[in-house]
């Protein structure tokens, strides 16, 4: 890659039906221009036609609205391409500031900037900031003056492109400490993955300035986060001296193999505050049954759970769930509730194995044919058992 400096995060797509030969790889970068004083540039771009010898944009950046840790990915099912990154929420008394559009309040939010000692303990920002309360969501460059020296944290954010040059509804998405998090934590960037009809984030949950570990978050829009489980670990750190004791770091794809989901990470034996010379950093793999994200459980007590009405969109009912010490059965039923003709509780073959994909029966056939299109409930018997996902198939 010629002409840059750092090529920090970087993401790379391969694009076989693009009608330009050149442009059949892709890859965002961040990118940073180091002097007597930090000029960061930003989100840049560059084509290959092999993924191996490549040419940047002439246009970089093609996005000045990030800091220097950014995760994208391609959603098939909105065509688009996503862009999670790391930005600055800053906090204090505001003195004076000077911006193009709109005004800064005492939080403001900065993918970069440059420090200027005033007198009497003031000191000034020079650089980008955005204003996400506003419609213009867009950096622009300004100065903002403060008392004192101002604290700041890590939080993300989130933009969308369709052709990875033009970048528009930036929003901030996901912010710590939230409500009963310890005060020092904050967050360092998020993968995303487009799953199954909805988005599945790894939060680097930081712990104070120091170990990141990786939270599952999730999303209907990806505008609207929320974290699984706050506060437990989806790929917690290892034990004291194990190759990812430090942090671990995220991908930003994930692969299917098999009945499994891999996901290949950054392993650090030291925190962040750690010098690269006296820590060793390496690539590692973690892998999870597909699916398997969460999952409904039940004991020895007998749990049931019910669907809201949905449409039956195909002829047969698959779950991935594990039950092997005990069962689980499915009923169909009708929008109130009742029981469906054949597909009672009484009519279901007990499923007492593990499988991503079994096929539900009743009465030894598994045939929904008469109510595809119609509105019908689903409810779920479980014992000893995990139900991991259930999807109508054709």
């Amino acid at each position: 890659l010629p002409n840059y400096r750092q090529c920090i995060s970087p993401t790379v797509f391969h694009r076989p039906d693009d009608p330009e030969p050149g442009r059949r790889y892709a890859m965002v970068y961040w990118d940073i221009n180091a002097g007597s004083r930090i000029q960061f540039v930003g989100l840049c771009l560059a084509y290959s036609p092999d993924g191996i010898h490549w040419t940047n944009h002439p246009d970089n950046p093609v996005f000045t609205g990030t800091s220097d840790v950014v995760d994208a990915c391609y959603d098939p099912a909105g065509r688009r391409y996503l862009l999670h990154y790391k930005i600055w929420r800053v906090e204090g008394e505001v003195i004076d500031s000077q911006i193009p559009r709109g005004k800064i309040g005492n939080v403001s939010y900065w993918p970069t900037w440059d420090t200027e000692q005033l007198d009497a303990g003031k000191v000034r920002y020079v650089g980008q900031v955005i204003d996400f309360q506003s419609d213009d969501t867009s950096p622009m460059k300004g100065r903002v003056d403060f008392a004192r020296e101002p604290k700041y944290r890590r939080v993300v954010a989130r933009a969308e492109s369709q052709d990875l040059i033009h970048w528009f509804n930036a929003k901030l998405v996901l912010e710590l400490p939230e409500t009963d998090d310890p005060a020092e934590l904050s967050t360092y960037g998020m993968s995303v993955y487009p799953y199954a009809g909805q988005y599945i984030g790894l939060l680097r949950v930081f712990h104070g300035d120091r170990e990141i570990d990786l939270e599952l978050a999730h999303s209907r829009d990806d505008l609207t986060w929320k974290r699984t489980n706050p506060g437990k670990p989806f790929l917690p750190r290892g034990s004291t001296g194990s190759i990812d004791s430090g942090m671990v770091f995220s991908a930003n794809s994930l692969v299917t193999v098999g009945d499994e989901l891999w996901f290949y990470y950054g392993a650090f034996t030291g925190d962040h505050a750690a010098a690269e010379d006296r820590q060793s950093i390496s690539i590692a793999l973690a892998k999870l049954r597909c699916d398997g994200f969460v999952s409904l459980m039940a004991e020895d007590n007998l749990g049931e759970i019910v669907t809201t009405p949905l449409v039956c969109d195909g002829n047969q009912l698959l779950i991935n769930a594990a039950a092997k010490k005990g069962s689980i059965q499915v009923e169909l039923q009708d929008e109130t509730g009742h029981p469906l003709l054949g597909f009672a509780f009484s009519d279901c073959d007990e499923f007492r194995d593990d499988s991503i994909s079994h096929v539900v029966s009743w009465k030894g056939q598994s045939k929904m044919d008469r109510y595809r299109d119609q509105t019908i409930r689903m409810a779920f018997r479980l014992k000893n058992a995990r139900l991991y996902a259930f999807q109508v198939v054709q």
